[in-house]
């Protein structure tokens, strides 16, 4: 699944609870490997308070570049922050460093104040329960757009919760999706719409990951055959 993320050109991942179900050495080394852009402003390593991944990634759309600095367009900065709840349940394995996971209200905040003033919007990600990312909507001002995912369903137009934006974009990869922003005359957000589409049988296949996907199901009949004549030993 990491390398068919790899291929789908993120430009930026939340890291959730349960990525590390097989351990944080197993998530890390994924994370080198196929390049993933991770990003989560609260979960840090115990031992040195130090980061897991880049707490946020400040993005340019559009404008241009001189001498290798970027200049107009749209200065977009994403932070994630993650649910304490699963990564506190989940216990370290062997090389596994521990973690812990900072607040995400004051989490939050810090981001708003490092990147409000740099950026035109700021965007969250996060796994939080829908309710908890409503009430850090109403208590932490200057987020432009919560996406959130952790639940099966995918929502219609993104509610408003003060000034900010909230879409939830559901899970499994059942659904794509657009979210097409308008901006007022001073850059400010003005208004989300938001389509979705189920990714069925519909859908044409992307030949890069119906190739990788081809590799895994082979891979997995060779495992298969491994394992049924050990048992026949």
């Amino acid at each position: 699944m990491a390398q068919g993320m790899s291929l789908l050109g993120y430009d930026a991942i939340n890291v959730a609870g349960w990525d590390f179900f097989l351990g944080e050495r197993f998530l890390k080394d994924l994370q080198d490997k196929y390049k993933l852009p991770f990003v989560s402003a609260n979960i840090r390593y115990k031992d040195t308070r130090s980061h897991f991944a880049r707490p946020y990634i400040v993005k340019r759309y559009g404008g241009k570049s001189f001498l290798g600095i970027g200049y107009g367009g749209l200065k977009v900065g994403i932070f994630g922050v993650a649910s304490p709840e699963p990564i506190e349940r989940i216990k370290p394995q062997g090389e596994d460093r521990p973690l812990v996971v900072d607040d995400p209200l004051e989490t939050a905040r810090h981001m708003v104040n490092k990147l409000r003033g740099r950026c035109d919007l700021v965007i969250m990600l996060t796994d939080l329960e829908r309710s908890q990312s409503q009430e850090l909507a109403k208590k932490v001002e200057g987020i432009d757009l919560i996406i959130g995912g952790r639940v099966g369903s995918v929502e219609g137009e993104p509610k408003k919760v003060g000034r900010t934006y909230l879409a939830v974009v559901g899970s499994k990869s059942y659904y794509a999706g657009d979210l097409i922003l308008s901006l007022d005359p001073q850059g400010r957000l003005h208004s989300i719409e938001s389509r979705s589409c189920l990714l069925d049988e519909k859908i044409k296949g992307d030949p890069d990951i119906l190739k990788l996907l081809r590799e895994y199901k082979e891979k997995q009949k060779i495992s298969g055959r491994k394992r049924a004549k050990e048992m026949d030993r």
